[in-house]
């Protein structure tokens, strides 16, 4: 039996898109680590544990709840650029919503899941496209251990490393009261 022409086209077609949508995504994943500003994200960290992609840490930023003094258009269900900047002790900051790709200037793309007006602002509740930290299975628990274990003064100390380019973030490392998560687990390991 013969296959139609039309059929042969429609496979070919829809094979490159299955190699060439993966492959976008893992460009763009490494021209941020590699080209991408770095910023630093002040988090919190736990360790849950995901049978189909194993053990990661999970990020929770205080840029995903923020207070912007002229409201923006995007509306809780929307997507929204968040334009990055620094704060005074370099770690990063949104400094405001935009519904465009910035002209100039690092951005984020964002979902706005919330809306409060309050008399300071408007209070916008994000979901920001980097609360996850993937590591090895046997670094995550000793992770989330060093986190548990740490004071309020301590957690102060606490950031994530994102490189961000072209509206694409990577987070590149974790940081626990100053000390790379690498290193804190490489360190537990040898003295073990």
């Amino acid at each position: 039996m013969k296959t139609p022409k039309s059929q042969w086209i429609f496979f070919i077609i829809a094979a490159v898109a299955a190699v060439a949508v993966p492959l976008y995504m893992v460009i763009q994943s490494e021209l941020a680590w590699n080209d991408g500003t770095e910023y630093r994200f002040r988090c919190a960290a736990y360790d849950p544990f995901d049978p189909f992609r194993g053990s990661y840490v999970r990020l929770r930023f205080d840029q995903a709840n923020i207070t912007l003094e002229h409201e923006s258009l995007a509306a809780p269900g929307d997507a929204a650029y968040a334009v990055l900047g620094v704060d005074s002790i370099g770690f990063a900051q949104i400094t405001h919503l935009a519904d465009a790709i910035p002209a100039e200037g690092d951005y984020i793309t964002v979902e706005v899941r919330d809306t409060v007006h309050t008399d300071f602002g408007v209070r916008y509740r994000l979901e920001l496209p980097f609360t996850k930290y993937f590591m090895e299975e046997n670094k995550a628990p000793v992770v989330e251990t060093k986190f548990r274990g740490l004071n309020v003064a301590q957690m102060e100390n606490t950031w994530a490393v994102v490189s961000v380019r072209n509206g694409h973030a990577v987070t590149k490392d974790l940081f626990l009261d100053g000390t790379s998560a690498n290193e804190l687990a490489a360190q537990t390991r040898e003295g073990e």
